[in-house]
């Protein structure tokens, strides 16, 4: 009996020292990422993958067209980043820094061997906490469960495989690693997730790596881009002038901005950041934008504003 006392006892100070582990094994892999995309600025979370200056990091905060990527790693130490591949399906995409010594690339793991009840870690930026603060935020919990995510949800360009994990996925934590119980990278953050069970859910690691193989070049060239949907971005607006303001005059239905609250009547104040002048203004800046491009609105429906994140979609599904 005194036996098992003294090893209930010892299990806490265990698990602590684990976690602690953990922390300082990830921690120097693991950066704050700022951008200027096309329509607006975005931050979120990377994870370094090779000590020459490769990074990952999610879709959602570098989609095609960011520049004045700015990469805030462990110290502090800042560096400015190049996109150089997408993979919209994968919700990820690749950046390239230049750095006078080597980076700390993480251990990435073999998520087959994951299961239900395994300990989890998640480590990134939340709130802009390694921007802001030099302080990555570190997340505990267990691998809750294991299934197929089928519609995208929360500005996610990510359907397939994912584990769940109670660990903290916080604002900006998107792009950052999930991590097993040796600090090895098994999953990838999306912002996906199942309405059913809200959760945090990351994409297993397995399924990325032949990914991460294609899009860097082995002899150190430029990678190359994976073939990508050139479909036009479809918001589903029809707008006019009303009064010196952009108004709303017909919403799709089913489309992305009947589901993001949108409707007749609405007055479109801003996209991106910058004020909308007319409707013509607001037509040309769309005209360019693909399926999946996140769009970033302001609006002003019966005297109330808000501020909607919406993704493009594809007319007719």
């Amino acid at each position: 009996m005194n036996a098992l006392i003294a090893l209930l006892l010892l299990a806490p100070q265990a698990s602590q020292e684990n976690h602690r582990a953990v922390f300082v094994k990830a921690v120097d892999s693991v950066v704050g990422i700022r951008v200027m995309a096309t329509l607006g600025e975005r931050s979120g979370s990377g994870v370094v993958i090779s000590k020459d200056g490769y990074i990952v990091t999610s879709y959602a905060t570098v989609p095609n067209g960011a520049d004045q990527i700015r990469v805030y790693l462990h110290g502090p130490r800042l560096l400015i980043g190049k996109l150089v591949a997408t993979s919209r399906d994968h919700e990820l995409s690749l950046i390239k820094v230049e750095s006078k010594v080597d980076l700390v690339p993480i251990e990435l793991g073999d998520s087959s061997e994951v299961k239900p009840g395994d300990v989890s870690y998640t480590l990134g930026n939340a709130a802009n906490c390694i921007i802001d603060n030099d302080a990555a935020s570190l997340g505990v919990g267990i691998i809750s469960g294991a299934y197929t995510l089928r519609v995208a949800k929360a500005n996610s360009t990510y359907t397939g495989p994912v584990l769940e994990t109670t660990a903290a996925v916080n604002i900006g934590m998107e792009g950052s690693p999930l991590l097993d119980g040796k600090g090895r990278m098994v999953g990838f953050v999306t912002l996906n997730y199942s309405p059913s069970r809200f959760l945090g859910n990351a994409i297993p690691v397995n399924l990325l790596k032949p990914v991460l193989e294609r899009l860097r070049s082995p002899d150190g060239g430029t990678p190359a881009t994976l073939p990508e949907s050139q479909e036009p971005g479809y918001l589903g607006v029809t707008v006019a002038d009303k009064q010196g303001r952009v108004a709303v005059e017909a919403v799709d239905a089913g489309s992305p901005a009947a589901r993001a609250g949108i409707s007749k009547g609405t007055i479109l104040t801003s996209l991106g950041g910058a004020s909308l002048k007319n409707a013509a203004e607001f037509r040309s800046r769309l005209k360019d934008l693909k399926e999946g491009d996140l769009l970033f609105l302001k609006v002003e429906d019966e005297g109330q504003e808000a501020e909607l994140k919406i993704t493009l979609g594809k007319k007719g599904r």
